[in-house]
């Protein structure tokens, strides 16, 4: 991962010692995770880490694999979609 030394990683995770810009931009960048719902939590249009893996994934698919995930997508979406209709209808009965 990165070339830091452990008793660094424990100040970090233990006592709660605040890592140089330089190391937090190689952790972010390492792990693939956005800072930005920590350090902007209340921007709307904010990604989630989850999100962003999701992207550098689709980043890596041809438009025939990107077609797949559409409709993969828009099978769960209709799913949920059905799924909830029927628990509403079984409670206003």
């Amino acid at each position: 991962m990165l070339d830091l030394q452990l008793p660094y990683y424990c100040r970090i995770e233990n006592n709660g010692q605040h890592p140089s810009l330089q190391v937090l931009y190689e952790l972010v960048q390492a792990l693939h995770i956005s800072v930005d719902e920590h350090f902007l939590p209340d921007k709307e249009d904010t990604k989630s880490s989850t999100r962003h893996a999701v992207d550098d994934l689709l980043d890596a698919l041809s438009d025939d694999e990107l077609e797949i995930i559409i409709g993969t997508t828009k099978g769960i979406l209709r799913s949920r979609d059905k799924h909830k209709e029927m628990i509403f209808s079984n409670s206003s009965d």
